[in-house]
């Protein structure tokens, strides 16, 4: 079932037993002995936002990631899309809190197209006529929700910066889908799990 499903979205072997893990780890949580098709389904809804918490920590360096966050938070909070110079001034703001060196508007005009490039931000022109001039906002392709989960569940200095932006963590949480942080940390077993699906 695991192989049929990838099959149809990337073909990879890697991504089929990923999602038999997945589905391996929900039949865990709700104690059952065998992985279900539900667990399966389950574990499928869920593949998305493994992929998310994937790239945003392996695929992205701390400054991406702080900038990803920054824009996430305002689109979740305020449903208001993010300026360049919004982001230069919050960047500033907080890079400390990062250990992260301050870095000008031309880096991270730079560091955005990296987002832009792994599919996590989108970016729009802004223009207000002749002598208003022409500028770019930042929303995120994916529902923030998902990236904010992401960036809570990388570090302690993370949760402190939503909390400043005003972040419901508790709506971070969605009871349908799998705990991404508490299945990658290895804390639950598969041994007694039949993986026979029939």
């Amino acid at each position: 079932l695991c192989a049929a499903i990838i099959g149809q979205q990337t073909g990879s072997a890697a991504d089929a037993l990923q999602l038999l893990e997945l589905a391996g780890y929900v039949a865990s949580q709700a104690d059952a002995d065998q992985v279900t098709e539900t667990h399966v389904q389950t574990a499928k809804e869920s593949l998305h936002s493994l992929r998310l918490y994937t790239t945003f920590t392996e695929e992205l360096n701390p400054k991406e990631q702080l900038l990803c966050t920054i824009i996430a938070a305002h689109n979740e909070v305020d449903e208001k899309l993010v300026s360049t110079e919004s982001l230069v001034d919050e960047y500033k703001e907080h890079h400390v809190s990062f250990d992260l060196a301050t870095i000008g508007k031309r880096r991270i005009e730079d560091s955005i197209v990296n987002l832009r490039e792994k599919g996590l931000v989108h970016a729009q022109d802004r223009n207000t006529g002749r002598n208003g001039g022409m500028w770019l906002v930042y929303e995120t392709t994916v529902p923030p929700r998902l990236l904010l989960r992401s960036a809570n569940a990388t570090s302690g200095r993370f949760t402190r910066l939503l909390r400043k932006y005003d972040v419901s963590l508790d709506r971070l949480k969605n009871p349908d889908e799998v705990d991404i942080e508490e299945f990658l940390s290895n804390d639950w077993s598969s041994e007694d799990i039949d993986f026979d699906l029939q």
